[in-house]
This record gives C-alpha cells, structure tokens and sequence, in this order.
C-alpha cells in the first residue's frame, strides 16, 4: 500500500509541474488576459460609385487601432491602408491615388504603388457589405484607397482617396 501511496503521489507532482509548465510556456490552463482594453477606434471609411468619405476622429495613438469599412457599391472593393514615408503629406497620396483612379477609368497603364507609402493594410470587403480594419500602426500619417474591384476579380475599376488619419501625433 505504502507504494502505491507513493506512486500516487509522484503522478500527483507530475501532473503538476506539467500544468505550471504548460502555463508558464503560454499553454492554455484557465488563462486571463491580462488586459481588457479595445482597441481604439479610427472611424469609418465608406466606398460609394461617386467616391470614398471618411467620417471620424483623423487622431488616434500609436499602437493599435480598427477603423470601420463600408462597401456601399454593387462591386467588391479593397480598403488599402498606407503609412506616408517621412517628409512626405497627405496630399502627395491624395494626388497619387485619383491618378490612380482617373488612369483606371480611361483604361491606360496604371501608376503602380507609391514609392512615398507603405502598404500597411488591404482589406477585401464584398459589395454591399461592410468590415473592420485593424493595424498596428506607429507615430505617422496614414491615408487610404479605396478601390472597386470588377466581381469576377479581373482588376480594379476605380480608385478613390480618404484621410488623412494621424496616429500618435
């Protein structure tokens, strides 16, 4: 009896240092976050056939942050998010993207991306439908393109601009 006793308890320990393992090593053993914080809100971004409006606060923090978007289009359409390179404004993006979109309309070569921005975010939403875009984003100006897609994903149709959105400025 007196072995098993103690078998039992060497399994006892066993079962224990697994658990404080498995929790130390992020496994799941009844685990809370440790913040219940949301994620701050940019606003919302709202496609329609006659151009891109967006409606919110232009400031969030640096870190994280979601931004509504709205396809109120009989398209799909992708929400592109993209961070201005340093020394560079809003307008310089603004500029860029109804090129863009005046280029899509008469069917000539596009401009491509802008080597001012970087691509933070794209998201994909369906006609007549609507999404959250989130990204982490640091201290900087951000605008976005909104574009509407042909439905059998043969390319753009138009493209239009909205911001700027200023993080942690």
């Amino acid at each position: 009896m007196e072995v098993r006793a103690s078998g039992a308890w060497a399994v006892r320990k066993i079962v224990v240092l697994c658990l404080l393992l498995s929790s130390a090593c992020g496994g799941a053993v009844n685990a809370t976050p440790a913040t219940t914080g949301k994620v701050p809100e940019a606003g919302t971004f709202t496609l329609t056939d006659s151009g891109c409006q967006y409606d919110a606060t232009a400031r969030v923090a640096s870190g994280s942050f979601s931004a509504r978007v709205a396809n109120n289009t009989a398209d799909r359409a992708h929400f592109d998010l993209w961070k201005l390179n340093a020394g560079h404004s809003y307008a310089e993006l603004l500029a860029h993207v109804n090129e863009e979109g005046r280029r899509l309309q008469s069917q000539q070569p596009p401009l491509g991306h802008p080597e001012f921005a970087s691509l933070v975010r794209s998201l994909p939403v369906e006609a007549q439908a609507s999404g959250v875009l989130t990204a982490d984003a640091g201290a900087g100006i951000y605008g976005m393109a909104c574009i509407r897609w042909k439905l059998a994903e043969e390319g753009p149709l138009d493209m239009y601009p909205a911001g700027p959105l200023m993080v942690g400025q």
